[in-house]
């Protein structure tokens, strides 16, 4: 499967680390060439970063060897053209239906649903046994495989940006609901969300709404679609909004419609919706851009959460099982985040909570370690933000 292509785009890969040659292999997808090219999308988009395969292929004196972690491995297309490395992250082999949640989480086929994706890699496995002719039963043993990928640079770095908040909302799924963390994938995730949350591609195209955004739109008193596309009530807001998902600052606007972050937080943009309805709060927080490599389908450029004026705050108690199941919290120091989100000092919540000043230091240093924060300052931040997205509890 080498090639002069092949080997010039490992020795780029190889130089860039400016390591001497590290264990490596050629691999790619015993699939037909249209899903060849939507799997690698898949990879590009951060939405794939695991692989299944059938041991058939795999092991000592087979067509590949089997991985193990921290090997990196060249991935080429449907015409034998490299696209991608990346490196090895964890290998185990077992029976296909042993495939773990997190493993069909991180695959992306199936949309994080286990019985679905088991049911894809059946269909595709019998496939591939009448291919190649060996015995195919629902329990074959597999290979599962995850990893980061490395190669192009540019694929890379967006990626470490992009798949923390995709682990971090796999946690967070996990922690609400654990009977149905097995079935319930991305989407059904963002179903959960009563903020409205949405994807957004080139030209402003729609790429997913969730059931919030959904009923947002249909209300079209300040955001709707055109043809696919997202627009503002008024011209400008749709011209603030478009900058926003670009990822750029618009210096020379100078009006209320926009506010920028300047620790790249997001961009918040006002959606005005008449003179006499509270504007939408619109916070952007862009994912890509003009790193797609060549050949592929755009994805989607940016994640927007658009804060409801209108809709009904969430109670006290609401907030305190919100922030205790997300982040393992007890229901003192639950109380204490939501307390400090609210904009009260630490003094504060001691003398509310009838506690001393050393116990509500003690609460706190807990939450820093449970919400990977180290500053009060980061932590409001984070509960802020989740607070926003309004998270409907079981």
């Amino acid at each position: 499967m080498r090639s002069a292509r092949t080997e010039a785009f490992w020795q780029a890969f190889r130089c860039h680390i400016g390591a001497d040659d590290p264990k490596h292999q050629v691999t790619y997808f015993r699939t037909s060439p249209e899903v060849t090219e939507k799997l690698i999308a898949m990879i590009v988009a951060g939405a794939m970063r695991a692989v299944a395969g059938v041991m058939h292929y795999f092991g000592e004196g087979r067509e590949e060897p089997l991985p193990t972690t921290g090997d990196y491995a060249l991935l080429l297309d449907s015409r034998r053209r490299p696209r991608l490395i990346w490196r090895t992250t964890g290998v185990s082999v077992g029976p296909l239906s042993s495939v773990s949640t997190h493993h069909v989480w991180a695959d992306g086929l199936g949309g994080g649903d286990r019985e679905t994706w088991l049911a894809i890699h059946r269909r595709g496995f019998a496939r591939q046994a009448r291919m190649y002719r060996f015995e195919m039963h629902d329990d074959i043993e597999t290979m599962f495989e995850e990893f980061e990928v490395v190669w192009p640079d540019s694929v890379a770095r967006r990626l470490k940006l992009v798949v923390p908040q995709l682990e971090r909302g796999f946690a967070l799924h996990q922690r609400l609901d654990e009977q149905r963390a097995a079935t319930e994938g991305l989407e059904a995730v963002l179903g959960r969300i009563q903020t409205a949350v949405l994807t957004i591609g080139p030209t402003m195209r729609l790429c997913f709404a969730n059931p919030a955004a959904e009923t947002l739109l249909r209300r079209g008193d300040g955001l709707r679609l055109r043809e696919g596309h997202l627009i503002a009530k008024w011209p400008v807001d749709t011209q603030a909004l478009a900058t926003a998902v670009a990822g750029t600052t618009s210096r020379s606007a100078g009006t209320a419609a926009s506010q920028t972050n300047n620790r790249g937080a997001g961009t918040v943009v006002f959606i005005r919706r008449g003179e006499e309805c509270c504007p939408y709060r619109a916070t952007v927080f862009p994912l890509c851009r003009g790193h797609a490599v060549r050949g592929l389908a755009p994805v989607a450029e940016a994640v927007v959460f658009i804060d409801d004026p209108d809709a009904a705050p969430m109670s006290s108690n609401m907030e305190q099982d919100l922030f205790r199941h997300a982040y393992g919290l007890t229901p003192a120091e639950a109380r204490l985040a939501a307390y400090l989100a609210s904009g009260n000092s630490l003094t504060d919540a001691a003398d509310a909570f009838c506690v001393t000043r050393n116990t509500v230091r003690a609460q706190l240093r807990s939450t820093f370690d449970k919400t990977d924060v180290r500053r009060q300052a980061d932590l409001v931040r984070l509960l802020q933000a989740l607070r926003t997205l309004r998270i409907s509890l079981p």
